[in-house]
């Protein structure tokens, strides 16, 4: 049986990334999140430096591991 994220803590963390970034950066960094299988997965993004307007590039920096249980596991990009 396939594990379902929770609703509710999913948009937890939306809520949390949409937070994170004040209102006057938000053309500058973002935080965007995706969900794949039991995955959480935070992405930071910014405008490309030498490029067309409106490209963005995006580096993960966090992971959320649902467990199944109640538990998450967080894995960050520097570690």
């Amino acid at each position: 049986m396939a594990t379902v994220l929770p609703d509710l803590d999913v948009e937890k963390v939306k809520r949390f990334c949409r937070d994170r970034v004040p209102a006057r950066v938000k053309d500058q960094v973002r935080l965007e999140v995706t969900t794949r299988g039991k995955n959480i997965s935070i992405y930071e993004c910014r405008p490309v430096w030498r490029g067309p307007p409106g490209e963005w590039t995006r580096m993960g920096i966090a992971q959320i591991r649902y467990e199944g249980d109640g538990t998450w596991t967080l894995f960050s990009s520097d570690r």
